[in-house]
């Protein structure tokens, strides 16, 4: 089940070419990258989880001040 929720989020990282646009540059993508590091660590893949979720924390691109 995690290794399937992995590749989930792993897919909502990547922006189908059909859709004409890149993600935007403020666009806060850290609800994927939190959910997507806890699938790494349920899998027993601490190191990456850990740096996928510490990517999740030092986002600064939305639009709050």
């Amino acid at each position: 089940m995690a290794s399937e929720a992995r590749r989930w989020f792993e897919a909502a990282l990547e922006l189908p070419e059909n859709l004409g646009e890149a993600t935007h540059l403020l666009a806060n993508q850290s609800d994927i990258y939190y959910f997507l590091g806890e699938a790494c660590a349920a899998l027993w893949r601490s190191r990456v989880g850990t740096a996928i979720l510490e990517r999740a924390t030092t986002h600064q691109g939305d639009f709050r001040k």
